[in-house]
């Protein structure tokens, strides 16, 4: 498949393939609202939101931020039913969880579920996806975006991983808080995201690191799921045991955090930018995006 090289028809196919891939989802979600359904839409909303935002210099500020208000409120709902699913999961693995707590979660997930396929019918009903393609197109400013994709990837990527470097920074100290943490997992959403849709131009030299960041989430999300979980049992009355089992499993994925941030990436610079030049006149000299993370 040919690459467009300029930023505009480049970006144009991108979001226009996430807003496809989002509508499918929520028509999916708004039938069977089950908790794979509910994540799946989740992360079909942060991509097409990511690619709104990489892109934002191709499309019209005013219609990205009314599409950015109603993802925003979809992605609020959305979290309702996905933090229930995650308390579920994770109490049904204790043998004695608390019938009361897990009742009450289960009745609270079927609220919050009415309300999020409510939301999504309504979202489908009105043909949103429809008005949503016809406004990024028609009242874009793609068509006319000539920068080469190499000057955008790197004027998008570079702030977002000092800001990603900075954060792990201050999250690897054994005194950050949790949520300094949880800051990063967003951050690291945000880059991963991000190397996907420069990725179709670039390929192999976004592999690795997107392997690993995915890594690093997938620890920071363990530790998010666990505070969230032990907060949302506090607010029912408490249960001693599983709320200290879970900080035992928060305490073993800090470690496990700090080990694959050492390991991934403050022993080495981030080095993923090969191939991707700054300047259109440089566009066949290859340059590397480098940051030490140490």
């Amino acid at each position: 498949m040919l690459i467009a090289n300029d930023t505009g028809p480049f970006a144009a196919e991108q979001v226009g393939g996430l807003l496809r891939r989002l509508a499918y989802q929520a028509g999916r979600t708004s039938k069977s609202p089950h908790a794979g359904e509910v994540h799946d839409l989740r992360v079909s909303v942060r991509r097409f939101s990511q690619a709104l935002a990489a892109f934002e210099s191709s499309f019209s500020t005013q219609e990205v931020k009314s599409i950015k208000r109603r993802l925003k409120k979809i992605m609020r709902i959305a979290g309702d039913v996905r933090d229930y699913d995650i308390a579920i999961e994770v109490l049904s693995r204790f043998k004695s969880a608390p019938a009361a707590i897990l009742t009450s979660f289960r009745k609270r997930r079927k609220e919050a579920e009415r309300d999020l396929t409510a939301a999504l019918r309504h979202w489908v009903e009105r043909r949103t996806y429809s008005k949503w393609r016809a406004a990024l197109e028609s009242r874009g400013r793609g068509g006319v975006n000539h920068d080469p994709i190499g000057v955008t990837a790197m004027r998008t990527l570079e702030p977002m991983l000092e800001e990603f470097v900075g954060r792990g920074k201050r999250a690897v100290s054994p005194k950050a808080s949790i949520d300094r943490i949880h800051r990063l997992r967003i951050e690291a959403k945000k880059v991963r995201y991000t190397l996907e849709l420069f990725a179709p131009a670039y390929g192999a030299p976004f592999d690795g690191w997107m392997e690993r960041i995915k890594a690093l989430q997938d620890v920071l999300g363990a530790i998010s799921d666990c505070e969230s979980v032990r907060e949302m049992i506090e607010r029912q009355g408490g249960d001693r045991r599983i709320e200290s089992a879970l900080r035992r499993r928060v305490s073993k994925k800090l470690g496990e955090f700090r080990q694959l941030w050492a390991d991934s990436f403050a022993r080495a610079p981030i080095d993923i930018g090969a191939g991707v030049s700054r300047k259109p006149e440089a566009a066949s000299e290859p340059r590397a995006l480098r940051l030490a993370a140490g």
